[in-house]
């Protein structure tokens, strides 16, 4: 029996796959791949280990910087850009090959200051505001805000670009408006004479679904895992690309602790949310909602054992979940458990959907980053003999 008490596999084989997929939409250009928020909950020092060895990852994307100097401290080279707020000490990726985006005249003030301080330069790629309304310069500025940068020496513009608000969707009136809009900006930058090394405005669904011939990098996020950014996304991005599929690299396992008989008419699990219509055979597995297993499940959601579907029953609680293996023979103490995976009714996207939250990024993301994580070789849906999850197999 492992010592493990929970851990995640992250198979290399799909991740590669899934990356040589994006690669042969852009061709030629630019692959950066969004590792923030610790891989969305995959791992960001594994995700990175695994894309520096891979030629077709060009850069990461992250949110902190304290996320580029985790990617940093585990030896990967490749360029970052951090693309959110200023959140800690700039000073301290200086000459690491990071950039910085940069969407106000306060943040570029506070950078060239802390550039003339260390007599270092700064590259950075200016955020334009195309309809999110988050971060980004307004489109009618960019241009001032431009000759801004220009005049400050500590401060070299490597890129600009945009992000979409709604690109997963069917509808895609609005996110042609963003590209419409960030295009005209962009040649009309070039028409004056301005060059940037970089220019991107797709997340994984725009990078399938729209025609972008003008960006040269492309920031991929979600689909890199395996995870479709919506069902809509995976229809459009079949029609056009009848080869194009993904394969979930995170598999969520455990081990049974604990087997006991439980008799007709007792209770399960704090607020006795659940009774036993008939004796069963329950098991206690060491995994609760502390571990980023959603609480939300309770009743709901089932995890495999020896292949086949045991439920959850009862509440889902902080360090523990109690399942029924009634139906499963020759079940023991240390059998694996699967919690999550590309399996049907565990994929997180239809976990997700029993939760009550459509959104399969989180699902994933708050895994809790202590539970350790593995790299694998081996094909998951072979080794358990069953049947892969379809997203098209559940209804929107």
């Amino acid at each position: 029996m492992t010592t493990m008490r929970t851990w995640i596999e992250i198979n290399q084989d799909h991740f590669n796959h899934n990356i040589s997929q994006y690669k042969k939409v852009i061709g030629n250009r630019n692959l950066s791949i969004v590792i923030k928020a610790n891989a969305y909950g995959h791992s960001i020092t594994h995700i990175a280990q695994l894309a520096e060895g891979n030629p077709d990852v060009h850069s990461f994307c992250v949110a902190t910087i304290d996320e580029a100097l985790s990617i940093r401290a585990i030896g990967a080279a490749k360029p970052i850009l951090i693309t959110s707020v200023l959140d800690g000490d700039p000073s301290s990726i200086i000459n690491k090959n990071v950039s910085l985006a940069i969407y106000d005249a306060e943040s570029a003030r506070f950078l060239q200051s802390i550039g003339v301080k260390h007599n270092a330069i700064f590259p950075v790629h200016i955020k334009v505001d195309t309809g999110l309304s988050r971060l980004g310069i307004a489109p009618e500025r960019a241009r001032d805000y431009i000759r801004l940068i220009q005049s400050m020496p500590n401060l070299s513009i490597q890129g600009i670009y945009s992000h979409c608000a709604e690109s997963n969707k069917a509808e895609n009136s609005f996110t042609l408006q963003q590209r419409d809009l960030f295009q005209a900006v962009i040649e009309q930058l070039l028409k004056e004479g301005l060059q940037f090394p970089f220019i991107h405005f797709a997340n994984s669904a725009a990078t399938t679904s729209l025609d972008l011939p003008f960006c040269n990098l492309f920031r991929v996020g979600v689909g890199i895992f395996g995870l479709w950014p919506s069902l809509d996304n995976k229809l459009i991005t079949q029609e056009k690309y009848p080869w194009f599929d993904l394969k979930p690299i995170l598999t969520w396992k455990t081990t049974v602790r604990s087997i006991k008989e439980v008799s007709a008419g007792s209770f399960i699990g704090y607020d006795r949310t659940f009774q036993a219509k008939t004796n069963m055979r329950i098991a206690a597995i060491p995994v609760g909602y502390y571990d980023g297993y959603d609480f939300r499940l309770f009743n709901k959601a089932s995890v495999i054992i020896n292949g086949m579907h045991a439920p959850i029953v009862g509440r889902v609680s902080m360090n523990m979940s109690t399942i029924d293996v009634s139906h499963i023979p020759n079940i023991h103490i240390g059998n694996e458990a699967i919690l999550m995976g590309p399996y049907s009714h565990i994929h997180p996207y239809e976990l997700g959907l029993l939760a009550g939250n459509p959104n399969v990024r989180e699902m994933t993301t708050k895994i809790n980053a202590s539970i350790a994580r593995i790299i694998t070789h081996t094909d998951a849906t072979q080794k358990a003999n069953l049947n892969a999850y379809d997203i098209q197999s559940i209804s929107k």
